[in-house]
């Protein structure tokens, strides 16, 4: 049974995985590949892949793009601006603020008291 590896190796081992994932490998030749270069078996190198693909995954789950889409709704509005573009450049500003959310009406829940005077039958 072989050594675990230390934690700077594993810091290696998933950079390794990720660039080669990152160049087009399919998982079956990263798993196969680098257990042959680690001495390690395949199960043990998918288990580095599965983790690489996780943090793919939740790297893209919270920004959805919008990191992407704001630098360049932004690259535009520069530029609408600059070339005097008034209603292009608030267009885009108001995207921008559905993106954000910045627009979002607040929703409050508000209580009604209602008070009902009922006569009495004796007057």
């Amino acid at each position: 049974m072989g050594r675990k590896p230390t934690i700077q190796e594993k810091y290696d081992r998933l950079n390794e995985v990720r660039l080669l994932l990152n160049n087009g490998m399919i998982r079956s030749h990263v798993c196969f590949e680098l257990s042959k270069r680690w001495g390690i078996g395949y199960r043990a190198v998918d288990s580095y892949v599965t983790v690489v693909y996780k943090q793919i995954r939740d790297h893209f789950k919270d920004n959805n793009g919008k990191e992407d889409l704001l630098a360049k709704l932004n690259q535009l509005y520069a530029e609408a601006k600059d070339a005097g573009e008034r209603a292009v450049a608030t267009k885009i500003l108001d995207s921008i603020a559905k993106i954000t959310g910045a627009n979002a009406v607040e929703k409050t829940e508000t209580t009604h008291i209602i008070n009902v005077i009922v006569p009495n039958e004796d007057d």
